[in-house]
Parts: C-alpha cells; structure tokens; sequence
C-alpha cells in the first residue's frame, strides 16, 4: 500500500511491469486514498517458503478476539 504521491515518484523512475489498484483506506477522518502495487517478480517457485506462508480471504468476516 502507498500513496499517490510516492506512486508518482516510483513512476517516474520507470517502474518494471506492475499494476496498480485504488484501495482507499478509512480513517476515522474520512477515506484516504492509497494505491495497492503490485510488481510482478519474475515467478521463482524456489524463493517462496510455501508451508510457512499464510494466506487469508480479505472478504471474510474479521474475528474480534
């Protein structure tokens, strides 16, 4: 997550192939608006630890314990 502004900077400097996404946060002043990028890394299944990632649903309702 980051800001327009540091997406504007990183941009300028001729970013590799990426994507961006609007994802405004919510703050108790209002909505904020910030960016998701994602770099798309050469996929090098080595680098991955998989039995030690952790992976969840954005969508699922959170826990409150």
């Amino acid at each position: 997550m980051i800001s327009e502004k540091l997406y504007m900077t990183l941009a300028s400097l001729c970013l590799d192939a990426h994507q961006c996404f609007n994802v405004p946060l919510e703050t108790p002043e209002g909505k904020v608006p910030y960016l998701f990028l994602y770099l798309n890394f050469p996929r090098d299944e080595a680098v991955f630890d998989w039995p030690n990632c952790v992976f969840f649903d954005v969508n699922a309702p959170q826990s409150s314990g």
